[in-house]
């Protein structure tokens, strides 16, 4: 009786460490699968050479409106040479980067980050250039910001917006410059759209990100260029001065070197997003 007693009191301490064991693996597995998902990492790109022989793909010509030329709705093209991004999203942030719910992060020289939803490269032509096809100086000259003679290397994020012209509607949102990392990023709902705020906005928590957050922040989340907390700040802020300042910054200061919101829209439509963006921003809580 007491050897069958201790055999079963050894199978039920076998048993639970087998228990214990058995959920330990599936945790580690979840985990590793989890964090394969939603890793934030930061690759650093290699030369141009380099990086073409790492996808394996000779470099392109590609002819594209250049948005940071446009003034007065007048289109520029200019010829870049690069390599298609998505074979380079395929070799740096692994074969399934497509199937993420995810932003690909682009880290450029300065501090600006910009967070393109992985969504859209499945939808349009990207390319990451690093040179002009007549091989002139790679450099820009950004007419809504006043940067002359703008360095665009190492690598520069464009949009074939000639085959695509609903790109040409963005503007120069989505074309970062000076890049030098590139990553997976999955932090956006969480910091933008807390669960106490109201589905209603879902629309301006958008706007906000890709109009706002290559250069400031929103509660930690967001560039660093100029990374001021924009749920912080806009509480000191009347909408009126708000609009005034974000559709025309040069206005309000001359040294401002925030481009202004949607310039190629109606007055109409870029007050719209504008109040948008503020009464989001107003309402949001401040966590940092």
């Amino acid at each position: 009786m007491i050897m069958l007693e201790v055999e079963a009191s050894s199978i039920r301490l076998i048993q639970g460490k087998f228990s214990v064991l058995f959920f330990m693996v599936i945790f580690t597995f979840c985990s590793i699968s989890y964090g394969d998902t939603l890793r934030e990492e930061h690759h650093a790109l290699p030369a141009p050479e380099e990086l073409g022989k790492i996808i394996d793909d000779a470099e392109k010509v590609i002819r594209v409106y250049e948005p940071h030329l446009t003034k007065d709705n007048q289109l520029i093209p200019v010829e870049y040479v690069g390599y298609e991004a998505n074979p380079i999203f395929s070799e740096i942030l692994g074969q399934n980067w497509h199937n993420q719910k995810a932003d690909i992060e682009f880290r450029a020289l300065d501090g600006y980050i910009a967070r393109i939803e992985v969504s859209k490269f499945l939808t349009f032509s990207a390319y990451l250039v690093f040179a002009k096809k007549d091989r002139e100086p790679f450099r820009v000259t950004n007419v809504a910001q006043g940067g002359e003679n703008v360095e665009l290397g190492p690598y520069y994020l464009v949009w074939d917006n000639i085959s695509n012209p609903a790109l040409i509607h963005e503007g120069a949102s989505g074309w970062p410059y000076q890049v030098t990392e590139i990553g997976l990023s999955s932090a956006r709902m969480q910091s933008l759209l807390p669960g106490e705020m109201s589905p209603l906005f879902f629309e301006a928590s958008r706007l906000a990100k890709k109009h706002c957050l290559t250069c400031h922040q929103i509660n930690g989340y967001g560039g660093e260029k100029f990374p001021i907390n924009l749920a912080r700040i806009v509480k000191n802020y009347k909408e009126t001065a708000f609009v005034k300042w974000v559709l025309h910054p040069q206005g309000v200061n001359p040294r401002a070197g925030m481009p202004p919101l949607l310039p190629s829209d109606s007055d109409t439509e870029r007050r719209r997003v504008a109040s948008l963006i503020y009464n989001y921003l107003l309402a949001l809580p401040v966590t940092e």
